[in-house]
């Protein structure tokens, strides 16, 4: 079996060939492949004519992407500036910024076991740092050392 050539320029270049080698041959030779006869120039003409729609055809593609690109980009960043118009203007759940498809954020809820397990951990936090609310810090009173036993050491 004939090796397939992944490059549409080598594609073309072979089909090329193939019909150049055709004016080799003497005027009027009959080429029959597998015990049919076959025109070698229209079967490699269409195969340069599928190859080259094909080139044609993927810029064509490859424009209407870069395109359509450019616009939704354009379109993203509009829609950052039109979402914080609406919420200034009407706040996030109005009924206009719902007609626009914006939805106010939805809030999480948390389960009581979410909110008992960040409670004991606040706990732990704050007895491993040694922290005190402030009704705590109002309780500690500081103590004067006696007379007697101060700073200069008596001498």
């Amino acid at each position: 079996m004939a090796e397939r050539i992944r490059n549409m320029t080598e594609t073309i270049a072979t089909c090329v060939n193939r019909i150049t080698g055709l004016d080799a041959l003497p005027a009027g030779t009959k080429i029959v492949v597998r015990g049919v006869e076959v025109d070698v120039k229209a079967v490699m003409q269409a195969c340069i004519d599928a190859a080259q729609q094909l080139e044609h055809q993927r810029g064509v593609v490859h424009a209407a992407l870069v395109a359509s690109r450019k616009a939704n980009d354009a379109r993203l960043k509009l829609d950052e500036g039109l979402k914080a118009w609406l919420t200034t203007n009407y706040g996030l759940e109005s009924t206009i910024a719902a007609a626009f498809g914006f939805a106010p954020r939805k809030k999480t809820v948390k389960s009581p076991a979410t909110k008992k397990a960040a409670a004991e951990k606040n706990r732990a936090t704050r007895k491993a740092r040694n922290t005190m609310g402030k009704r705590q810090r109002l309780k500690i009173k500081g103590v004067l050392p006696p007379e007697g036993e101060g700073e200069g050491g008596g001498g």
